[in-house]
């Protein structure tokens, strides 16, 4: 891991230091180092900035400037979803979607939950940028029943508005998301399809 940056100290609160953080990770503006992007997420983290926590849980859970820790990934996450971020809550929902081995039994329900804790914090804070990843998820298990009821009209509907989001953010330079949109628009074509054939 680098040694942290000498003019760290400098910065004392903790959304400078968060955003700080996200131009590591994303390398917006310099190259993305990850080593960097951690301690600058640490220490906004450690001063209680949700988005710092989050995007922490997200270094632990990917090995990103830190050594893989799903346990305290997910200690982060539910942290900042505590304090009703965004990204966090739909990162919970992925871990009771899936289920962590030794850590969290597959729940589908709470997965759901978590998506749609998600979707209301989303709309709370305008954050359009995660909504459509959110989106994505709550349309799936509409679509194939998974711990909702089968819907398959309200699966339509929010692969539509999920497609809006990720071409908003492919507009805005965010070529990382050309496979989410991929995926929702070929959906929204399938369900077209099918809800056409039943009515």
């Amino acid at each position: 891991m680098s040694e942290q940056p000498e003019n760290t100290a400098v910065y004392s609160d903790a959304a400078v230091l968060a955003d700080i953080g996200e131009a590591y990770f994303r390398g917006m503006g310099m190259n993305r180092d990850y080593d960097k992007a951690f301690i600058y997420f640490r220490k906004a983290a450690d001063m209680g900035d949700a988005m710092a926590l989050s995007r922490l849980g997200t270094c632990y859970e990917k090995g990103y400037g830190t050594q893989i820790d799903m346990a305290e990934a997910m200690n982060c996450y539910e942290d900042a979803a505590d304090q009703n971020d965004t990204t966090a809550f739909f990162k919970l929902g992925d871990f009771y979607f899936d289920g962590v081995a030794d850590l969290v039994q597959k729940d589908p329900a709470r997965a759901y939950e978590c998506y749609l804790s998600g979707l209301m914090s989303a709309y709370i804070s305008d954050d359009s940028w995660t909504l459509p990843d959110i989106q994505l998820r709550i349309a799936k298990c509409l679509e194939q029943g998974i711990g909702v009821e089968k819907d398959l009209k309200q699966a339509y509907e929010m692969y539509i508005e999920a497609t809006q989001g990720y071409l908003d953010r492919m507009d805005s330079g965010d070529v990382e998301c050309e496979e989410e949109l991929d995926f929702v628009e070929d959906k929204v074509l399938y369900l077209e399809k099918l809800l056409s054939e039943k009515n």
